[in-house]
């Protein structure tokens, strides 16, 4: 008898928990109180959940949500092209925000192209090198050439009259630039 006491306690202690659990007075059955339980996206380094459901009373789970992996990481690259001085690399960009840098590429370094000023009678001469960057220099100077006189030659020339004297000028150019270097009246 004693066994039978101890049985049927048991079965009241599990039926008084049961209608704590569901708030129902029927032993039965329970009033199911359902709850959505939302599903949670995942990441590209976090795993998600799908969408569930379950009773809020008596904790009877109607669709279990289950795990979905992590996504990984989609990185997108954005070539960084080198110049003459700047190495070039690759930025992969993550849409979560994660980023590295790779395939690091060296600077490609100046491409002068060299324009000869050639010098003057008066002025000197000198090598302007221009890379496509912009960037310049100039170097290779050499000196004026000085001017390079030649034959005198006659101007103004007046001829002698009765009661005047007959004047010219002799006038000495340069050869190569044509400047007047000296001009004398005789």
């Amino acid at each position: 008898m004693k066994k039978n006491g101890i049985a049927l306690a048991i079965i009241l202690i599990i039926l008084v928990m049961t209608l704590v659990a569901c708030g129902e007075n029927d032993l039965d059955t329970c009033e199911h109180n359902v709850v959505i339980d939302e599903a949670v996206s995942a990441t590209c380094t976090e795993m998600g959940l799908t969408e569930g459901a379950h009773c809020s009373k008596c904790g009877e789970v109607f669709l279990a949500q289950t795990e979905v992996p992590a996504t990984g990481h989609n990185h997108v690259p954005a070539v960084t092209e080198p110049t003459c001085t700047e190495k070039g690399y690759t930025t992969y960009t993550c849409h979560c925000g994660d980023t590295y840098v790779a395939d690091e590429v060296s600077a490609t370094g100046h491409d002068y192209k060299a324009k000869v000023t050639e010098p003057t009678c008066t002025e000197k001469g000198y090598t302007t090198y221009t890379c496509h960057c912009g960037d310049t220099y100039v170097a290779d100077e050499v000196s004026a050439t000085g001017h390079n006189p030649a034959e005198a030659v006659v101007e103004n020339n007046v001829a002698p009259a009765c009661t005047t004297a007959g004047s010219y000028d002799s006038v000495v150019y340069c050869s190569v630039c044509d400047a007047e270097l000296s001009r004398e009246t005789k």
